[in-house]
């Protein structure tokens, strides 16, 4: 996928989560839920990962982290 480098992402099976995601900005770890990969065909943990890994190449996370600065309050001195 272009803009994603392989060696700034990892993969993680989770406990006690119900949905896959990512977390991270420069060194991105995608979460895919056990319970979620023992119910999974091959075909559909790749549509998993590859949807986790389009927010990756997006750099979602850095965008959702720019969006939150920009609307948090300033504080008042």
């Amino acid at each position: 996928i272009a803009g994603v480098q392989p060696a700034r992402v990892t993969g993680w099976i989770t406990t006690g989560s119900t949905a896959p995601g990512v977390s991270g900005i420069f060194r991105s770890r995608i979460h895919v839920p056990r319970e979620l990969m023992q119910t999974l065909n091959r075909k559909e943990i790749e549509a998993v990962l590859l949807h986790e890994l389009m927010h990756v190449a997006r750099r979602d996370n850095l965008w959702r982290l720019v969006q939150t600065a920009m609307v948090m309050p300033t504080p008042k001195g």
